[in-house]
């Protein structure tokens, strides 16, 4: 395996993010119509956070930050769950057991 270093590294790197943004963006386009298909309501990160803690441990991430990581795993990670408020409770869920 290549070792990479400086200038070659940071290309690697920013091609690498690319393309997982490339897919992260692909991923949650088909996951959208899937949604809108089945009436799965729409993602509201305020209406969310109205209904359960999004931070981290009491620390708030950028809010971009925070609506791309609970946007994916509501349309992407639980295409089953149809509305924020069934959410809601599997992200305080998953925050107990950090």
């Amino acid at each position: 395996m290549k070792t990479l270093k400086g200038a070659e590294a940071l290309e690697f790197h920013k091609k690498l993010k690319g393309r997982n943004e490339a897919l992260h963006a692909s991923d949650i386009a088909s996951a959208l119509v899937r949604a809108d298909a089945v009436g799965k309501e729409r993602f509201d990160l305020e209406e969310l956070e109205k209904l359960c803690d999004t931070s981290s441990a009491g620390r708030l991430t950028d809010v971009k930050e925070r609506r791309d990581i609970y946007e994916r795993m509501y349309y992407v990670e639980y295409p089953k769950i149809m509305t924020l408020k069934e959410f809601a409770r599997i992200v305080e869920t998953l925050s107990s057991w950090s």
